[in-house]
């Protein structure tokens, strides 16, 4: 399964975000980076399917500097 979000406090989000999944125990296969104007970066996430699309959005979603979350 895969995750795009919108990141808005560029590396310090990114930063905040993989030690937030990591710590609720959910494995990511890969990360992918882009950076657009300045502070803001987009990330797509391909993750295990251990957990539900569900329970990885609503984990991401309660970030305050995460944006824009969809599943591909």
């Amino acid at each position: 399964m895969q995750v795009n979000a919108r990141l808005s406090e560029g590396i310090v989000s990114f930063v905040r975000i993989v030690n937030y999944l990591r710590r609720k125990e959910i494995e990511i296969k890969s990360i992918n980076m882009r950076s657009s104007d300045g502070s803001i970066i987009y990330i797509n996430m391909d993750f295990s399917d251990v957990h539900s699309a569900k329970y990885i959005i609503n984990n991401i979603s309660k970030l305050k500097d995460v944006e824009a979350i969809e599943v591909i």
